[in-house]
């Protein structure tokens, strides 16, 4: 059954000064899961104490690659002490995949990522952003990591925002790719004029097809982002989009 979960950089606005009060409201506004782009400062056992008392689920924690590859350990545990079994490198340097090399050595590394994330229960994977669609020698970036990575050890988190800045159509991606995908980042485009995004089912994407799209292949969550707001009141935002996908079902 595919599940619902929010992406708290959407709300980085709140999460920097409250960060559990933030992830209060978020199950209040409806969500029962949640993902993570870090832990301000909070221990392992307290957010796991108060993801508990709110009965709601990590559904993913977007990791840097340098606590990926520096601080391996220390930040598995840390995931595996809160009951978190996604973990994602949310990006990647330009200085190191500006060409196909870099791109095969990338896959390298996040293959040797993978094996060991997989032997601790953790599936590993990559979100990306629009410059993995650059082409190199008649291939994209993203199609060179896919073609490098074993399937079993790197998921594939597509962005569907992403994707359309690129030119790229999710629909066409998310089948491409089926087998890779464990969960989605569902961000709507507003408009291609100004490329930025709005809440979910409130711009041009094709949210509802994605979404049964999503939901045939079996991807284990959809995780609504949003990063460009209309009003101040950024939890206003993901709360319509959460209700126009909760409609969907």
């Amino acid at each position: 059954m595919t599940e619902l979960g929010l992406q708290l950089y959407s709300l980085r606005k709140y999460t920097k000064d409250d960060f559990l009060g933030t992830i209060k409201k978020v199950k209040e506004l409806g969500f029962n899961a949640v993902e993570f782009a870090g832990f301000f400062g909070v221990k392992a056992k307290e957010l796991k104490k108060h993801l508990d008392y709110l009965d709601i689920k990590p559904c993913g924690s977007h990791t840097s690659l340098d606590l990926l590859t520096d601080e391996f350990s220390k930040t598995m545990e840390y995931n595996l002490e809160i009951g978190n079994r996604y973990v994602f490198c949310p990006f990647l340097p330009s200085d190191i995949v500006k060409d196909e090399f870099g791109w095969k050595k990338v896959s390298e590394l996040f293959n040797e990522i993978g094996v060991k994330c997989k032997d601790m229960g953790i599936q590993f994977g990559y979100h990306n952003h629009a410059f993995e669609f650059d082409v190199f020698n008649g291939k994209t970036g993203y199609e060179i990591l896919a073609e490098n990575t074993d399937r079993e050890l790197v998921s594939l988190q597509l962005d569907t925002f992403w994707a359309e800045y690129a030119g790229y159509n999710p629909l066409t991606l998310i089948e491409k790719y089926k087998d890779r995908m464990t969960l989605l980042h569902l961000k709507e485009m507003k408009d291609m004029k100004e490329k930025i995004d709005t809440s979910a089912g409130y711009g041009i994407s094709n949210t509802d097809q994605i979404v049964k799209k999503a939901k045939d292949i079996g991807i284990k969550y959809i995780i609504l982002e949003q990063e460009h707001f209309e009003s101040d009141n950024h939890f206003d935002g993901v709360k319509k989009g959460l209700e126009y996908v909760k409609k969907l079902d």
